[in-house]
């Protein structure tokens, strides 16, 4: 309200109007400060959940509960002044939730599950996860981590209270309160309760627990090891003996929400993906479950787990493990489950069990071709009960069910979902085809029956035209103790990025297609295509020199600008590339989330090994820069120095011839250098699974960038912090020339980057830093040629009467110091 004055909710956790007419009948007026007003303020609210009459605080609780609910929609956005959720935390509404979960009162800790679920784990952040799953890159699952607590003058964590906990980190702060051991309490008791009123509590208390899951490893292994929790779930939820599911029983049957809690933790890495199925015997558990649900083929339109199930399966395969057990089930229960799944078309819940047998048939490709590649050349010992005869034969089917998502239906199913599993599900199968010799048949049916169609459908131009509507919103909603995800809808860059994966693989297949057909630029490149106004918008807010936290979902954006301007550059092998899809790859790079090394790599190695790009930016765009021939800089000693534009031209060719050089160098300082298979096709989903160390994982922080926006001055931040203590000055020349050469380079296309990304003071300040390191670096001849040519550059520009030297500088010590 403008008037600042306190917002009114009813029970449902709907704002009021102060002026509303409301009869005095709807039980929304009441004895408070403005007994006139309707609805309930948060103050209100609050001060009724301690009432010592039942039936108030039962009120007080479930309309908080609605409130935080409707509050991660962002429903009150337009009409409150301050974010809703981070004002309820920071009024105590946790430890509300936390005393009425101690109550005995079955309506009161049955809310209060509620209330705590809508807090920290809002619903559209799962929904859409879910649907991001089964893209290219949708394996990954986010850490949602604040920052590192600081402790202050305190030593440890555990001196800290409560309160100051949660004011840094909400979730550990439920650690501390015990909220693993209250839950099974609770679990456990609900267990005695009649059937139909604990099922929403039971969901309810897997929420809490996906979400803390979700924090981090740490918590993810903390969770493991709260035995009587974990023994108790899985005891309850995903039995060993399989019974008919019973309307409204949750006890002893399989549990959607449980396994998902499964995958969550299974997500965190191979060991404890490991210890989840060794304790439990999960591989026995699913095998079991799997195979009733084939048996009961009659009721798959109503098996809800066997999604989830497939689901979890897939994550443990992607960390290694269970895929020899589920190759044993292909010929006897996998392909007869797909055959009575296409019979049942079309289908909601069908629809989403086909879309997790086909992601789980590709994290199955992945698997045996990782194993094939890996031993190889090696003589370790290299058998494997699953080998690439069980996937051979898979293919027919895949295409069977691509082509059922091109029969239009009015049924309310996800046939664009399914779609982009398909052709996500083909792509993979084509990089990981063992018998090359099949390979061209194969794409020639892939095009014909599946590909080109797509091509042609209603539904195709309907997402293109919903990209230029799609931008990653980050929640308002956010506290800074509890990291949330939201977004208002989902995206079509899932089935976008499928698409031109399969395009790019194909091109890389048959090299003739990518000139002949040029099957994207049609599509992508008409006349007022929303494609291009995307892309400059893209590139605006890449190049922004504002610092960003970049949301979860723009990964996928990433994915598809690289894969875009792949595909377009195989589709313009005879023209010259525009420099605008350069300028997009070099300010992706510093936007990327931790975990995308090898489409960092896969960026640097684009743009540096494209010498005809840098080579006609030379003749072309050099002639622009107008040289100050007539004026030169002087030195304190009143020594003149011009610099020629041959001078500059031949600088800059001799930086060029660098550049081969220049990838590894810049590789290995920015640790893309990961141990890895090599593949001979090109491909984000594939190469970043195909990581050989030990620390791989399918978590990455939420909002963790993997490169520093200052990543082209390599090194030499750190040159300038350990001054004194570097003594190897050949060592320290290389580092030193590396990184002036890219530079130079790039501060002289004049249109690109670095102007954009970073600030004068921070450009200037990272080459003047050079003088640090003593006069036989600055003096050297190489070096001393690039510094001067740096300072006519800055002069042009008129940079150096434009440095605020009061301000921070990125990456770098203070202007002052240096």
């Amino acid at each position: 309200h403008p008037e600042g004055v306190p917002a009114r909710f009813d029970f449902k956790g709907n704002l009021m109007s102060r002026m509303a007419d409301i009869p005095v009948t709807a039980a929304l007026h009441h004895h408070g400060e403005e007994p006139e007003a309707a609805g309930y303020t948060l103050e209100e609210l609050f001060h009724l959940s301690r009432s010592t009459i039942l039936q108030q605080r039962v009120i007080a609780l479930q309309t908080l509960s609605n409130i935080i609910r409707q509050a991660h929609t962002g429903i009150y956005d337009r009409d409150l002044q301050l974010p809703l959720i981070p004002k309820l935390i920071e009024a105590g509404i946790l430890f509300l939730i936390r005393w009425a979960m101690d109550e005995q009162i079955e309506s009161i800790y049955m809310i209060a599950i509620e209330c705590l679920a809508n807090l920290i784990a809002p619903k559209k952040d799962e929904e859409i996860l879910s649907q991001t799953m089964h893209w290219p890159c949708g394996y990954y699952e986010p850490t949602l981590t604040p920052a590192d607590i600081q402790l202050g003058d305190k030593k440890s964590e555990s001196d800290l209270t409560d309160i100051e906990i949660l004011e840094q980190d909400l979730i550990k702060c439920l650690f501390r309160m015990n909220v693993l051991k209250r839950l099974v309490y609770l679990l456990d008791r609900m267990k005695l309760l009649p059937s139909l009123t604990i099922i929403i509590p039971v969901k309810h208390s897997f929420h809490i627990l996906i979400r803390m899951a979700r924090h981090s490893m740490t918590c993810a292994n903390q969770i493991f090891e709260e035995r009587q929790l974990m023994d108790f779930i899985i005891k309850q939820f995903i039995p060993e003996i399989i019974t008919p599911n019973e309307e409204g029983h949750v006890y002893e049957h399989s549990l959607q929400e449980a396994l998902k809690f499964c995958r969550i933790l299974a997500s965190h890495g191979s060991t404890l993906a490991f210890n989840l199925i060794n304790r439990y015997g999960l591989n026995e558990r699913l095998r079991n479950h799997l195979v009733a649900a084939v048996n009961l083929s009659s009721s798959l339109q109503d098996n809800q787990t066997l999604s989830e199930l497939l689901s979890l399966w897939r994550v443990f395969i992607l960390q290694g493990h269970m895929a020899n057990e589920f190759g044993s089930l292909i010929p006897t229960i996998i392909i007869p489950l797909c055959r009575m799944c296409i019979q049942q078309m079309p289908n909601m819940i069908i629809s989403q069990i086909l879309i997790q047998l086909i992601t789980l048939f590709d994290a199955l490709i992945i698997y045996v071709t990782k194993f094939i590649l890996k031993h190889q050349n090696s003589s370790e010992d290299s058998t494997n009960v699953i080998n690439w005869s069980h996937i051979d034969g898979l293919f027919d089917l895949i295409l069977t069910i691509a082509k059922q998502t091109m029969i239009e239906t009015d049924e309310k199913i996800e046939l664009d979902a399914l779609r982009t599993a398909c052709l996500s599900c083909l792509a993979s199968f084509l990089i990981g085809q063992q018998l090359l010799v099949y390979l061209p048949s194969k794409v020639k049916l892939i095009r014909s029956q599946f590909f080109e169609p797509i091509l042609h459908l209603k539904s195709t131009k309907q997402l293109m035209e919903n990209v230029k509507f799609e931008t990653t919103i980050a929640p308002k909603n956010a506290s800074v103790n509890l990291p949330t995800l939201t977004q208002t809808n989902i995206s079509p860059f899932g089935f976008l990025i499928t698409l031109l994966r399969l395009t790019n693989i194909i091109y890389q297949i048959d090299k003739s297609l990518s000139t002949s057909n040029k099957f994207i630029s049609q599509l992508m490149l008409t006349k007022d295509s929303e494609i291009v106004v995307y892309i400059k918008k893209m590139l605006n807010k890449l190049t922004s020199s504002v610092t960003r936290k970049i949301p979860w979902f723009e990964q996928f954006e990433h994915i598809f600008l690289f894969q875009f301007i792949q595909v377009i550059n195989q589709e313009k092998s005879t023209e010259d590339l525009p420099s605008i899809y350069y300028e997009i790859l070099f300010s992706l790079l510093s936007s990327l989330l931790k975990g995308y090394h090898y489409l960092a790599q896969e960026i640097l190695k684009f743009v540096l090994f494209d010498l005809s790009f840098w080579k006609r930016s030379n003749e072309t765009e050099l002639a622009d820069l107008s040289l100050i021939t007539n004026e030169s800089l002087c030195l304190a000693s009143n020594e003149s120095i011009k610099i020629s534009p041959s001078h500059r031209t031949i600088l800059y060719e001799r930086a060029i011839e660098h550049l081969p050089s220049l990838y590894t160098y810049y590789k290995n300082i920015l640790h893309l250098n990961r141990s890895s298979i090599d593949l001979n096709i090109c491909d984000i989903h594939f190469g970043n699974l195909f990581q050989m160390d030990d620390s791989f994982k399918l978590n990455i922080q939420y909002s963790d960038t993997l490169i520093d926006p200052t990543w082209p001055y390599g090194l030499l931040s750190s040159l300038y912090t350990n001054v004194l203590s570097i003594v190897e000055n050949e060592k320290r020349l290389d580092i030193i020339l590396n990184t002036l050469r890219f530079v130079y380079i790039l501060e002289m296309k004049n249109n690109l980057f670095l102007s954009k990304v970073l600030t004068k003071t921070t450009r200037f300040s990272m080459i003047a830093g050079i003088y640090l390191l003593g006069s036989d670096i600055f003096l050297e001849k190489d070096v001393a040629d690039y510094l001067v040519a740096f300072l006519n550059c800055f002069n042009e520009q008129h940079l150096l009467q434009r440095i605020e030297t009061r301000t921070n500088i990125q990456s770098l010590m203070t202007f002052f110091d240096l």
